[in-house]
C-alpha cells in the first residue's frame, strides 16, 4: 500500500540538530500539519548539538514544550499518531506511547548499528575508530537503540577526524538518508523482518569525565583520539600543566625530535609557544594547543582521582 504522507498524521520528538534537519525536509516535502514535541533538557547547554528549534516554530497550534516525557504522553496517547520521528530525545519513549503510534516510530543513532549502541557515541567512534555510520530503526520496545534497522550506511573515520567532523558527517548523511526515507517510504517504512540476525552488538556508556583527562604515559595515538573525540561539539579534554588545570583546545604540529628527549618523562613540557606546548607522551611527543580561560588557582601535589573528580564537579565539566 502507498504510504501518503499528507493524509497522514504525523509527529516529530526532539530536541537537536537531527530533529532540526527533519523538520525542514519533511516541510519541504508535504503540506500537512507536523507535530513537534521539543524536548529542553534542564541542562540544554550540556546536550551535544543540542537544538531549541526556534526557528521551526510557525504556530504554537502544534509545538508542544517538555522536559520529561512523561508530561506529554497522555497527549500523545490521545494523539493517535501513524508514524513518530524520534531524533535526539535521550530519554526512553514509553511502551504506552509506543503501543498507540498506529503505524512505525522511527529513530536514529550516529553508529553502524548494531554496534555503538547508547550513549555518547560520535566521541566513542573517534576514539576507537570504529562503527561510523548512520542508522534509522524502528522503535518497538523500551530497550535503547534496538529493534528492526529500517535503513543504515558506514562512515569512513579517518586519522584526521574529530568530534566535529564526525558531527559533519553524520549530520549531512542523515540529511540525505531522511530524504530518501520520507521520498520513498514503500522501500523503508513497510514492516518486515530487517533485524541483523548473527551480528556482535557493542555498547558504550556515556562519556564521563575522567575519560577525557590526559594521562601523558599513554601513547600518543590514543591520547590523540581522546583530544579529538572529547572536542567541539563535546566539552572538551583537560589536563594540568605546572599543577593547574586547563583545557585542552586541539591538536598543533609537534617539532620536536623525539630521539632528542627520548630520555625525558612523559608530561613533560618541552616547549612553549603562546598556549602551544609540545608535551613528552609515553612513546613520543604531542603539540597540544590550551584554553586560556579555564585553568584554576589551587596548587595540587597529587592527582589523586577522588580530588580531580572533585574539581572538575565543581567546575561542571559534563559530557
Amino acid at each position: 500500500m502507498k504510504i501518503n504522507f499528507n493524509n497522514l498524521k504525523i509527529a516529530v520528538i526532539g530536541g537537536h540538530e537531527t530533529t532540526k534537519i527533519f523538520i525542514q525536509v519533511f516541510k519541504s516535502l508535504f503540506k500537512n500539519k507536523l507535530d513537534i514535541f521539543y524536548y529542553k533538557p534542564v541542562k540544554a547547554k550540556n546536550l551535544v548539538l543540542y537544538s531549541n528549534l526556534k526557528s521551526e516554530i510557525k504556530t504554537k497550534e502544534n509545538f508542544f514544550k517538555f522536559t520529561k516525557i512523561k508530561d506529554i504522553e497522555n497527549k500523545m496517547v490521545s494523539n493517535r499518531y501513524d508514524f513518530l520521528f524520534a531524533f535526539g530525545l535521550s530519554q526512553i519513549i514509553p511502551n504506552k506511547i509506543i503501543r498507540s503510534v498506529k503505524k512505525n516510530i522511527i529513530g536514529f543513532h550516529p553508529t553502524f548499528l548494531p554496534n555503538g549502541k547508547g550513549r555518547s557515541s560520535s566521541a566513542w567512534n573517534i576514539r576507537i575508530k570504529k562503527h561510523g555510520g548512520c542508522s534509522f530503526f524502528a522503535i518497538e520496545n523500551e530497550n535503547v537503540d534496538s529493534g528492526r534497522i529500517i535503513y543504515r550506511k558506514k562512515i569512513n573515520i579517518n586519522n584526521t577526524d574529530n568530534a566535529q567532523s564526525y558531527s559533519e558527517k553524520y549530520l549531512n548523511l542523515f540529511n540525505k538518508m531522511i530524504f530518501e526515507i520520507l521520498t520513498k517510504p514503500e522501500l523503508y517504512l513497510k514492516k518486515k523482518d530487517n533485524k541483523v540476525e548473527g551480528k556482535k552488538t557493542s555498547y558504550y556508556n556515556i562519556l564521563k569525565v575522567d575519560d577525557s583527562f590526559i594521562d601523558w604515559s599513554m601513547k600518543t595515538d590514543i591520547i590523540e583520539r581522546i583530544i579529538k573525540s572529547s572536542s567541539f561539539p563535546n566539552p572538551g579534554s583537560y589536563t594540568f600543566i605546572n599543577h593547574k588545570l586547563y583545557k585542552i583546545d586541539g591538536i598543533v604540529k609537534n617539532n620536536k625530535n623525539y630521539k632528542t628527549f627520548h630520555y625525558a618523562q612523559p608530561g613533560t613540557i618541552l616547549s612553549k609557544k603562546g598556549f602551544n606546548y609540545e608535551i613528552k607522551t609515553g612513546d613520543g611527543i604531542i603539540g597540544i594547543k590550551i584554553n586560556k580561560n579555564l585553568k584554576i588557582n589551587e596548587r595540587f601535589t597529587t592527582l589523586n582521582p577522588y580530588v580531580l573528580f572533585k574539581i572538575l564537579q565543581k567546575l561542571k565539566i559534563n559530557l
